[in-house]
C-alpha cells in the first residue's frame, strides 16, 4: 500500500493554503523535507518515514484519530478565515483552543459572518469543500431594497465568472421590506466571493452575508465569536452525509 502523498495535497489538507497556491506558499516559506528545501508542489512525502519542517516547526504527518478535533465557530466581521496571516491580522483559529493545529474548512470573506468548521481532519475537510461532492452550504443574505425576480433569476440561471461557470442550487426571497430583503442562497461550490460577485453582477447590493449551515451542520443559536465542539451525533451525521455523497460520485463516474 502506497504510504506517500503529494506535497500540494498534504499542505492543502492541513490548511496551509489552497492547492492552486501551493507553489506560492513553497516559494514564500521555508519548507524542508528531510532537511532539504523543497519547492516542487508535486513532491511525494512518505507519511511513515519522512520529516517535514515548515518555518522551523515540525509537522506531524500522521494524526492519531483520537487527536482529531472539530469545532463550530460563529465568525465575526473583520476576522480572516485562515489558519495564520503574515500581516498578523486576527484569524478564526485564535478563537478555539490551540492544543493542536486546526484550520478552517472552506472560507468566509472578512466582512461575512457565520458558521466556520475548524478541524485537523484533512480528509473530511477535503470532502466537505471539494465541489465534486456537492455538500450544500446555506447563506442568509440581506440586500438593499427589493430586488426583482428577473434579477434573482439571472443568479439562479448561473453566470460565467473568471474561474468558470457558477450557479447556486437555490435562491429564495424569504422576506422583504421597502428598505431591504432577506434572501437564502444554497451553494454546492465555493468560488472566491461567489455570492458577492454574482449579486454585484446583477446590480444587487449586499448589506450582510451570513453562513448558517454546512451540510447537516447548523449554526443555530451560537453567539457571534463563540465556538463549541461538535457533538458525537453531529459529527456522525456529517460524516455519513459526506460518505453518501462520495459513494454517489464514484457510482455515477463508473
Amino acid at each position: 500500500m502506497d504510504q506517500t502523498k503529494r506535497l500540494d495535497a498534504l499542505l492543502s489538507d492541513r490548511g496551509f493554503c489552497s492547492r492552486r497556491k501551493v507553489e506560492d506558499f513553497l516559494h514564500g516559506n521555508n519548507v524542508l523535507l528531510n532537511a532539504r528545501k523543497v519547492i516542487a508542489s508535486g513532491t511525494r512525502v512518505n507519511m511513515d518515514k519522512d520529516e517535514l519542517v515548515i518555518n522551523g516547526k515540525k509537522l506531524e504527518l500522521k494524526i492519531d484519530e483520537k487527536e482529531l478535533v472539530y469545532y463550530a465557530l460563529n465568525k465575526t466581521k473583520g476576522i480572516l478565515s485562515a489558519a495564520s496571516d503574515n500581516a498578523k491580522r486576527k484569524t478564526v483559529t485564535e478563537f478555539v483552543p490551540n492544543k493542536v493545529r486546526v484550520y478552517p474548512v472552506g472560507r468566509l470573506d472578512e466582512q461575512s459572518t457565520g458558521l466556520i468548521l475548524l478541524t485537523n481532519d484533512g480528509d473530511l475537510a477535503h470532502k466537505l469543500t471539494h465541489p465534486s461532492f456537492h455538500i450544500p452550504k446555506v447563506y442568509l443574505v440581506w440586500v438593499v431594497g427589493v430586488p426583482s425576480e428577473k434579477r434573482l433569476d439571472k443568479i439562479r440561471d448561473g453566470m460565467k465568472l473568471k474561474e468558470g461557470w457558477a450557479k447556486p442550487t437555490k435562491v429564495t426571497n424569504l422576506k422583504s421590506s421597502p428598505k431591504r430583503t432577506l434572501i437564502e442562497v444554497t451553494l454546492n461550490e465555493g468560488k472566491n466571493h461567489q455570492i458577492r460577485r454574482m449579486f454585484s453582477r446583477v446590480g444587487i447590493n449586499i448589506v450582510e452575508l451570513k453562513r448558517v449551515s454546512i451540510g447537516s451542520l447548523e449554526l443555530e443559536h451560537l453567539g457571534l465569536g463563540k465556538y463549541r465542539e461538535l457533538t458525537k451525533n453531529e459529527l456522525a451525521k456529517l460524516k455519513k452525509e459526506v460518505a453518501a455523497q462520495v459513494e454517489e460520485v464514484q457510482r455515477t463516474s463508473e
